[in-house]
Parts: structure tokens; C-alpha cells; sequence
């Protein structure tokens, strides 16, 4: 590993342990629902996994290309375009734990495009006849079909589940 490799993940590290922390102390401010917390964890989870693209391409330019879901960008606009997704993911973080109309907009926005880059590929997958396995290791190998479930609960049940959420609770939200 690279010295700035190294230094790398530390601030990414550190961006999403602030990012963390600051998400905290407003859930406990705010008080939203089981829903909305696990709406909001989904998105800060993705922006804890991504804040480490934009961070790693301005310390190496010449780094390959960004790659989540249905979204490949390489270049230059690759540091745009992962800070564009960490800003949106983040957004859609905070707005979940308010109960306002306007908050409720971002989290339906943030979470069908989420929805969209990351659902998509499972969908496309699953329609092209791509039969996707997980391998654990040389003997555990989980069947086609609950390997496909997994792999979209995890990726994108989230965002369908805030999508819905928000939706619900724009129509009977006050506005701000």
C-alpha cells in the first residue's frame, strides 16, 4: 500500500465517521420513525461506502473509473460524479429523519434514483436470464434464486422501501 493510499483512507474514514456522528446527533434531535431511520441509514450507508472515490481521485488523477450500479464515469469527471452521489446520498440521510413536506421530496428523489442506478442492474439481470451465485469460500455456495434476493434486498429494498415511504408521507406532510 501507498503512502497515499494510506492517508487516503483515513480522510475517507474521517469524512464518514463526521458524517456519522452529525447524522446521529440530528436522529436524536429529531426523533423520525423506524422508517425513517432505516430509510436515512440506507442512504448514509452509501455514502459512507462512496465517500472514498472523490477523496481517492484528487490525490491520484489517473485513477480508474467510478463504477455503482448503472453509472460508469472515468476521467475526469469521475471525481463530479462520485461527489455528486455522496452528496446525494448524504442528502437523502438528513431528510429522512425530518417529517417535512419539502424533506420528504429529497428522500423520495434521492431514494428512486438510488433505486434506479442500483435496482436496474438486478432487474436487467434477472429479466437477461444472468444467473447470479455466491460463493463463500470452496464448499458454501448459495442457490441462484436466494442469491438474487439477497443481492437486491441488500442493494436496492432500501431505496424502494423509502421511495414508497416518502411518497406516503409527502401526500400527508405538512409543509415547512
Amino acid at each position: 500500500m501507498v503512502i497515499d493510499q494510506i492517508h487516503g483512507s483515513l480522510a475517507a474514514n474521517a469524512c464518514a465517521g463526521l458524517l456519522v456522528l452529525a447524522w446521529l446527533i440530528v436522529a436524536f434531535r429529531t426523533r423520525p420513525g423506524l422508517v425513517g431511520l432505516l430509510v436515512g441509514l440506507a442512504h448514509l450507508t452509501l455514502a459512507g461506502l462512496i465517500v472514498r472515490e472523490p477523496l481517492r481521485a484528487l490525490i491520484d488523477p489517473p485513477y480508474g473509473p467510478f463504477v455503482l450500479g448503472m453509472i460508469s464515469v472515468s476521467g475526469s469527471s469521475a471525481i463530479t460524479a462520485a461527489a455528486a452521489i455522496v452528496a446525494t446520498a448524504a442528502v437523502g440521510a438528513f431528510s429522512a429523519l425530518h417529517r417535512s413536506r419539502e424533506a420528504m421530496l429529497l428522500t423520495l428523489a434521492s431514494s428512486l434514483l438510488f433505486l434506479g442506478v442500483l435496482g436496474w442492474p438486478w432487474v436487467h439481470a434477472l429479466m437477461g436470464g444472468i444467473q447470479v451465485d455466491l460463493q463463500l469460500g470452496d464448499s458454501l455456495v448459495i442457490p441462484v434464486g436466494l442469491a438474487s434476493a439477497a443481492g437486491f434486498a441488500v442493494t436496492a429494498a432500501p431505496f424502494l422501501l423509502g421511495a414508497v415511504w416518502a411518497a406516503v408521507r409527502t401526500l400527508r406532510a405538512p409543509p415547512a
